[in-house]
């Protein structure tokens, strides 16, 4: 009895399989971490580029995640609590197509405004170059220096002496790289977003009684899906016809055929991304017999078999 409580007491208590997998998962973080930090100061440049190019996606990813998901959830609540929607109704799809179309509209007017396209004269010192600290080590990397400091103002690249300090400078359009580092980051959020609003209406439309109904079925929501985004990304782009007339001004040609490169580019990612997921969850219909729900999750849930798995890894 002694050694029992002994025992609870904590001096001779054995790891539960829980502790097992909270340890392998520390150890599993601190690994991922270490890498990381390996990757992101690697000597190639390719690899340092490409690994910062994957983690800032991610990043996006899981940010738009949250913020896509916490305002739907809300918006839901608020709609189902004052009995504004019907769940069980025939139209409520049009709901999430509706969201779709406002984070749609959202990306449009972040790009716009990040890129100047709306503004009469943006183009207006766009390409002026000036010269900046080129040294990433420094707290003033990217700062303004004046070209009376420089030693040869006449390279791409020089020294400055910066408060009795050495450095690095080199010219650069700041303004144009400005605007598109914005553009890009802005593009690539409300992209996320407006790929798992899609994947959201995509996935409504499947649990649909008309395309729930079989694997084939499922998969051709996918596709009436795809027809019903690209048929918004076209009809937004005859909407603003004035944007091609504006083309013609010299005074932001440059800010709109930046803006129009960034929507396009998240165009691709917001229908790549309600693509795959949906055609993901038609495969799962045909593999395993049961249509997962909009998020991903069968109901009610199941252990799958192994051959299950093995499937989807090999259609993967």
């Amino acid at each position: 009895e002694h050694e029992v409580d002994h025992y609870h007491d904590g001096v001779f208590e054995e790891a539960t399989d829980v502790d097992v997998a909270c340890g392998w998962m520390l150890l599993g973080g601190i690994i991922f971490v270490m890498v990381l930090f390996y990757l992101l100061n690697w000597k190639d440049d390719d690899i340092r580029r490409f690994s910062w190019s994957i983690l800032n996606t991610t990043v996006s990813i899981f940010t738009a995640v949250l913020v896509f998901s916490g305002f739907e959830s809300y918006l839901m609540h608020i709609l189902i609590e004052h009995s504004m929607i019907d769940m069980h109704s025939p139209w409520f799809p049009l709901v999430p197509y509706t969201l779709f179309m406002f984070w749609f509209s959202a990306m449009r007017i972040a790009l716009s405004w990040n890129a100047h396209a709306w503004w009469p004269d943006a183009d207006t010192g766009l390409d002026k170059s000036e010269w900046v600290v080129a040294d990433p080590l420094l707290a003033k990397f990217g700062d303004t220096v004046s070209e009376q400091l420089i030693r040869n103002p006449g390279m791409e690249k020089s020294v400055a002496t910066v408060n009795g300090v050495e450095v690095f400078v080199r010219k650069k359009a700041s303004e144009r790289e400005l605007r598109q580092t914005r553009t890009r980051c802005w593009g690539t959020l409300y992209a996320h977003m407006t790929g798992f609003a899609a994947i959201k209406a995509g996935g409504v439309l499947q649990q649909n009684s008309f395309f729930g109904s079989s694997p084939p079925m499922a998969a051709l929501a996918v596709f009436v899906n795809a027809g019903i985004v690209l048929l918004v990304f076209s009809g937004y782009s005859l909407l603003f016809v004035a944007d091609r007339h504006d083309r013609k001004n010299k005074g932001r040609r440059e800010s709109m055929k930046m803006r129009d490169e960034e929507l396009a580019e998240a165009e691709d990612d917001a229908m790549s991304l309600a693509v795959s997921f949906l055609w993901v969850q038609a495969m799962r219909f045909a593999i395993t017999g049961t249509l997962p729900g909009p998020e991903g999750v069968e109901e009610p849930e199941f252990s799958m078999p192994s051959g299950c798995i093995l499937s989807l890894f090999a259609l993967g």
